[in-house]
Formats: structure tokens, sequence, C-alpha cells
């Protein structure tokens, strides 16, 4: 919980943006999942088309991840349905108040400014690059290796308690949703705060690793809670 805060205000947060709410929506969706709550993990899936488009493809990914490691295969028509229900309600709000075309138009323009002739590239991996490079530079993958490193150390907490294996479900759904993030980056990165999609796999990273800090605590509270201040600040690159 501490770490949280830390995190989503980190180096790549600029105030007033659409990325707060799209992180927060694909988070709590996730965390919906692992709470077995399928059919309110499809609304938030479904409202975030609308608040944050391009988070949709790490929200479905976080969330079937869960749904498949706790074996709850059934669960993914509800997150289907709810995500169509919620996504139609917007959709129907938004036609009623004469809003959806000119919505349309927002993201037909948007798309076309993300992938406008000034990113560079002649190939399409070029492109990718040029994306990468104008959203994150190599800052990017300073910030990729430190994810894959807390999920690691989630990963080897089961040799120090059995309590881990929540922690190790978590670190797996980090790692999945973690080169999704970088390809949206990949395809639509323009500018620094569009890194902030990164703090989706982040903060489960350090939920994953939550077992090991409360094993830690028992024995030094004041080094553990130092500690999980300095990672939350290093990860949300303050």
């Amino acid at each position: 919980m501490l770490a949280t805060p830390i995190v989503l205000i980190g180096g790549y947060y600029t105030p007033g943006y659409s990325e707060l709410p799209g992180v927060v929506l694909a988070l709590i969706g996730i965390a919906l999942a692992f709470y077995d709550r399928p059919f309110l993990a499809g609304c938030c899936i479904g409202t975030l088309i609308f608040a944050k488009l391009i988070y949709v493809p790490v929200a479905i990914v976080g969330v079937g991840c869960v749904v498949i490691i706790h074996r709850r295969s059934q669960d993914l028509l509800l997150v289907a349905v709810a995500t169509v229900a919620s996504a139609l309600s917007v959709i129907g709000i938004l036609f009623i108040r004469g809003e959806f075309w000119p919505f349309i138009e927002g993201i037909k323009l948007n798309i076309a400014y993300s992938q406008g002739p000034f990113v560079g590239g002649t190939t399409r991996l070029e492109t990718w690059g040029a994306h990468l490079k104008l959203a994150g530079g190599s800052g990017l993958s300073g910030q990729t290796i430190l994810i894959i490193l807390v999920n690691v150390v989630a990963v080897f907490q089961l040799c120090f308690s059995d309590r881990a294996r929540e922690g190790v479900a978590m670190a797996l759904v980090s790692v999945a949703i973690l080169p999704v993030s970088i390809g949206v980056l990949a395809i639509t990165g323009l500018w620094e705060h569009h890194v902030t999609i990164l703090y989706i796999p982040t903060l489960i990273s350090i939920v994953a690793a939550a077992p090991l800090f409360e094993l830690a605590a028992g024995k030094a509270p004041v080094l553990t809670l130092l500690t999980v201040i300095l990672c939350a600040c290093v990860l949300g690159d303050r």
C-alpha cells in the first residue's frame, strides 16, 4: 500500500493526463480478478475502452492470466460479457448525449498523430524503435530490467515462505503484461509520460514481493520500511 502512491506519482506521472486513470482502472480490474470478481473485472475493462483505450490489451492479458493461473477458465465468459455490457452502456450514454461520433473522430485523430511522419523509420521495426526512443529512450531498458528483477525476487520467495504462492502468481502476471506494455509503447509512444503504462507491471511486481517484505518486517521493521520506500522510488523513476 505504501509503495503505490510513490510509484503512481513517480517520474513519468504528469498531473491531469489520462494515463493515471488508465493505470488505476487496469490495476483494479486485475485485482478484482484475483479476488474472484470476474464480472466487475470485465466492467473495468469495458470502462477502460473509453478512459484509456491503449491500456485495454494490458488489462485483458492481466485479467486473463489471473483467471488461467487460478484455473477458473469459466470466468472468461463472465469477463467478456461484463466487458461488452459496460462498453455498450457507455456507448448508449454517448449516443444520448450526441458525443459518440465526436469520440470516434478523436480516436482517429490520436491514431493519426501517433503514426505521423515525425516519428521516423522506414520499416516497421525502425518505427517501433523510434516510438520507444521518443517515449523513454535508454531509461526504458533500465525500468524494464528493474521490473524483471523484482519479479525474480518474488519467485524466489518460495524458498522462504509457503505463503508466497500468491506472490508468485502475481509475479507471473507482471511478467506477462510487461511485454504487452512495451508493445503498446512501441506502437503509440511519443512522450515521456506515456511510459506511465509500465507502472501497471511495476506495482504488480511490488505486490508480488510483499510476502518477503512481511517476513523481513518481523525482524527489521524500520529497515524493511526504508527498503520498500527506496524500491518504490527507484521503480517509479523518481
